[in-house]
């Protein structure tokens, strides 16, 4: 029932940043926990579309820097849930 929601969520923080690999605003971060502690796939696909959303704005693959921020906000955003 919450991936639409994670869904929404990712489109919406990859939005926010524009297509630079940044992590999204606080709040959006803080949404993506919350639906990721009642529903762990939903809180995957939310950072999925995040992912996938920030490297098609970019144009290109990103650079290692670039990847471990990414891959630092999809840990923020299911660590929660996987350690519930």
């Amino acid at each position: 029932m919450l991936a639409p929601v994670g869904l929404v969520l990712g489109v919406v923080a990859a939005l926010n940043t524009k297509g630079q690999a940044l992590p999204p605003t606080w709040t959006l971060v803080a949404a993506i926990m919350a639906v990721s502690i009642f529903d762990a796939f939903a809180g995957f696909a939310a950072t999925l579309v995040f992912l996938v959303g920030t490297v098609i704005a970019a144009g290109n693959l990103p650079d290692m820097s670039q990847v471990r921020t990414l891959m630092g906000v999809m840990i923020i955003a299911i660590g929660p849930a996987m350690l519930a």
